[in-house]
């Protein structure tokens, strides 16, 4: 089934005038695009053809994690069936959008955030309170081939355990940023330097439920995109800074309301790129019994700084 991206954004049932949250914005009023070029795979018009080929371990791959780099557009995902299946990681060019490889993660995992500190990729092991740490330049020697399809990199990894539990994160300042996702209470943010082979932590900041992304523009505002279930809007909260977010987590500077299932989120140039997983066949077809997601989205979305 194709979905339109497009025709489910601007037709989705925003609430922006409920009291609990009443956001100032709407996806569909704010200066956005679809990234329609960048295919992930896994996703519905594709799955089967993408699993037959190779570019996906399952077909039940569920998008998570969102990074840019200098080169690529970096997607996580993780299987939502059997256990001893491995998560995805997507390369993507960043300016062709053209798929270039997956690799093949570690088994088992709930494979979530992804950050890129100008040397190493690092990724969330959430189900393991782990992160991992993977050779930029080993990444980019395989990209760079183009293989088109899986490479397996489950054993070529360093994990450091954190303390909190890594959902989601994001590098910034010299530091990495890893948030913990939470259904109902108000959760936190850890920083993290990572020297000479050592993860350290920093600081500790509150933030609200339900964050499955943060990313820093230039300026230190802090970008959260908050989002649970498949028939809930989710949210980009905007704040000042850590510092402001720490202080007040429920009162954003700006808040814009989208369809549900947002994930990850990274800013790119001059615009946010939102990543959602409704488009993934939990969602899409409902397989685990709770229904089915009413306005999927299966590209990146990509929202200009300056709408916000």
């Amino acid at each position: 089934k194709k979905i339109s991206d497009s025709t489910n954004i601007q037709l989705y049932p925003y609430v922006s005038g409920s009291l609990t949250r009443s956001p100032e914005k709407k996806l569909s009023n704010m200066n956005y695009r679809i990234l329609e070029e960048l295919d992930i795979p896994g996703m519905p018009v594709t799955r089967f053809e993408d699993y037959i080929s190779k570019k996906i371990y399952s077909v039940d791959q569920c998008p998570q994690g969102l990074c840019v780099t200098e080169d690529f557009i970096l997607v996580t995902s993780y299987s939502t069936g059997s256990r001893n299946n491995c998560g995805c990681l997507y390369i993507f060019d960043r300016y062709s959008m053209e798929y270039l490889a997956t690799l093949s993660m570690k088994e088992g995992s709930h494979l979530g955030g992804i950050a890129y500190d100008g040397e190493s990729l690092w990724l969330c092991h959430s189900n393991h309170r782990t992160i991992e740490r993977i050779d930029y330049a080993l990444v980019k020697e395989i990209a760079e081939h183009k293989p088109g399809k899986m490479v397996e990199m489950n054993k070529e990894h360093e994990e450091y355990r954190v303390t909190n539990s890594p959902s989601c994160m994001t590098y910034f300042g010299g530091k990495l940023w890893i948030a913990t996702h939470t259904r109902f209470f108000k959760s936190v943010m850890k920083s993290y330097r990572y020297e000479e082979g050592i993860l350290t932590e920093h600081e500790e900041f509150a933030i609200p439920d339900k964050v499955q992304g943060v990313a820093f523009d230039s300026g230190g505002h802090v970008y959260l995109s908050t989002s649970f279930g498949r028939d809930r809007s989710s949210y980009i909260k905007v704040y000042e800074s850590a510092y402001a977010l720490s202080k007040h987590p429920e009162k954003p500077a700006e808040c814009v309301e989208m369809p549900p299932c947002s994930e990850e989120v990274a800013i790119a140039g001059d615009e946010l790129l939102v990543l959602f997983e409704s488009g993934a066949q939990k969602y899409m077809e409902g397989t685990d019994g709770k229904g089915k997601a009413r306005t999927p989205l299966d590209h990146l979305v990509a929202i200009q700084l300056d709408s916000f």
